[in-house]
């Protein structure tokens, strides 16, 4: 998980930067950060967590190996947030919470927390947004509504003055 390292790394870097550099050059570095978060995620990241969860962490030898993988397992974690995979930031979390490294566990609890948060901001803005869409929807229909409503009034309106003027210009 060298890369996500690596990553991160970039993006840290980047936000150091921001005051350096302008605007449009930031926004499209950034990104260029978010789709190789994702591209991570969808080959390496998802690969290597699948390679660990059918192996399992009990079988992990030296002290190294379990520090390395949890450190991968960790990062592709974060990296997970950065991309909205919650469930699979939690599933990974959850994971490691219900092996043998109970020395990692504070660290995963963490995490899990985050992106427990960071998804429940996400919906909480999706509905925000269904919400204002609707509202805006029927705000909209119902301007339509009292513009004909009105447009037919004064029709209507117009129609009995012409009546009447027409029947004035007959007397």
């Amino acid at each position: 998980m060298y890369q996500s390292r690596l990553l991160i790394d970039r993006e840290e870097n980047l936000e150091k930067d921001r005051k350096n550099i302008d605007q449009k050059t930031f926004d499209r570095r950034k990104k260029i950060i978010y789709q190789d978060y994702n591209a991570l995620c969808k080959r390496q990241g998802a690969w290597l967590y699948q390679q660990i969860k059918e192996y399992g962490l009990e079988g992990l030898k030296s002290g190294e190996e379990k520090q390395n993988i949890v450190d991968g397992l960790y990062l592709f974690s974060r990296i997970c947030v950065k991309v909205q995979g919650f469930d699979l930031a939690i599933e990974i979390c959850d994971f490691v919470l219900e092996g043998p490294l109970n020395y990692f566990h504070n660290w995963f609890k963490t995490r899990k927390e985050e992106a427990k948060e960071e998804a429940e901001k996400r919906d909480k803005l999706a509905t925000e947004k269904r919400d204002k869409e609707q509202h805006d929807k029927e705000q909209h229909d119902k301007e339509q509504h009292d513009k004909l409503a009105t447009e037919k009034r004064d029709k209507e309106q117009h129609d009995k003055l012409a009546m009447w003027a027409a029947g004035q210009s007959h007397r």
